[in-house]
């Protein structure tokens, strides 16, 4: 979090997808938990933490071994 007291939204990362599909519905399943909410001093800081969730999701979807993410 950077904005306190903004309104509530999900930001979704699709790894490997570069298609424009802002603003179409899209069906988001829950998974795993990564991790509670933050606030960040920093935008620095903040994308430090997103490379780092990044790389926790992606290991993962390795270790079940689905393809599909």
């Amino acid at each position: 979090t950077v904005n306190v007291g903004a309104q509530y939204s999900i930001e979704t990362h699709v790894f490997d997808f570069d298609r424009e599909i802002y603003g179409d519905p899209i069906e988001v399943r829950f998974l795993t938990f990564r991790r509670e909410e933050q606030q960040f001093s920093s935008l620095q800081e903040l994308t430090g933490a997103l490379e780092r969730d990044a790389s926790a999701a992606r290991a993962f979807f390795q270790e079940r071994g689905d393809r599909r993410f």
